[in-house]
């Protein structure tokens, strides 16, 4: 027999025995070694303005909400980047409602800084090609990050005719412009 794992509230682990999996090879993880010590969750405030960047200027995205933070110390100042308090790898998610405004096709971009200097080989883009056009962008980075570090998702568009929205639908939750999760993996 081997254990399995099934995640609790507040990032705690459960130990299951799995009888029908075999135990030979592995060996058995305690609810300790799973312990995660450090993540972040920060959006931004549903009802709050859209965000919009002027063309070609980068811009840190926006997040004045925090949903919960360990490791982590967002800028309360700015709402737009956090410290990271302890060294590793660490996978850093976004997602951010795009809507096209007027004028011709524009071409969003997103990436990751670490203390102001664009992570090497991390910028993507997204054509929009149409007036009202609105898509998700969204997408994860691995990143080797030291304490003290200052993170944040960069974003600008070729004609500054895109922008971060955040919407209150009539079906379902609120749509935040902007959720940015960070997690340490090693």
């Amino acid at each position: 027999m081997s254990q399995i794992f099934r995640s609790l509230p507040n990032n705690q682990y459960e130990a299951a025995i799995n009888a029908n999996a075999p135990s030979a090879s592995n060996p058995f993880l305690t609810a300790t070694d799973l312990q995660v010590s450090a993540y972040a969750s920060y959006y931004t405030n549903p009802s709050g303005p859209n965000l919009i960047s002027p063309a070609a200027t980068p811009t840190k995205m926006f997040f004045n909400i925090l949903d919960f933070e360990q490791g982590f110390t967002l800028d309360t100042g700015t709402f737009n980047q956090f410290e990271v308090t302890d060294s590793g790898i660490y996978t850093l998610q976004f997602s951010a409602q795009v809507e096209k405004g007027g004028g011709t096709a524009d071409v969003l971009y997103i990436w990751p800084e670490i203390n102001g200097n664009p992570v090497p080989n991390s910028n993507s883009s997204i054509t929009l090609a149409n007036n009202g056009h609105r898509t998700i962008a969204a997408w994860n980075w691995f990143l080797n990050i030291s304490a003290g570090d200052i993170v944040a998702v960069m974003w600008t568009s070729e004609l500054g005719s895109v922008e971060l929205i955040n919407t209150v639908p009539l079906i379902g939750p609120a749509i935040p412009a902007v959720i940015i999760n960070i997690q340490k993996v090693s």
